[in-house]
């Protein structure tokens, strides 16, 4: 991710590439210190029942294991039966949650709810037995980073 884009259309194209390669279908997380990747992920979630579970792992690895201070969130949706991915941000200056289009085009959402959850509240500290566990599932679905 070092060209001069602005950092919202290069994770744009970056979620573009991951579908490209095979990831399509799938919640793709990244996590960002500044403008720096620090994690990538894709997990096949089986839909809302999947969403605490994820929430979870995905703020351990957040705050615990990578210390990020910024992350892009996008999950598989339809609207009116056409796929999209929802987008959420924790980025200055962009809104909390958007629609992005299978052509790459971001549109405002009219509603600013987390997608799973608040991913940027720090979870408790988590069992050790735990951590390694979300450390190993980690391992097994990490992205090379943008």
């Amino acid at each position: 991710m070092d060209d001069a884009a602005p950092l919202p259309d290069r994770l744009v194209r970056y979620l573009q590439d991951r579908r490209r390669a095979g990831d399509d279908g799938k919640a793709v997380l990244l996590g960002l210190a500044g403008e720096q990747p620090r994690l990538a992920l894709a997990a096949g979630l089986q839909g809302e029942q999947d969403h605490p579970g994820f929430l979870t792992f995905s703020r351990y690895l957040l705050h615990q294991r990578f210390d990020c201070d910024g992350f892009v969130l996008w999950l598989p949706a339809a609207v009116s039966g056409t796929p999209v991915y929802m987008m959420e941000t924790n980025l200055a200056g962009e809104p909390p949650v958007q629609l992005l289009d299978s052509d790459g085009q971001r549109r405002p959402w009219p509603h600013d709810d987390c997608l799973i959850g608040d991913l940027a509240r720090r979870e408790s500290a988590l069992p050790g037995i735990q951590r390694r566990e979300m450390d190993r599932l980690y391992e097994a679905l990490k992205l090379p980073l943008p």
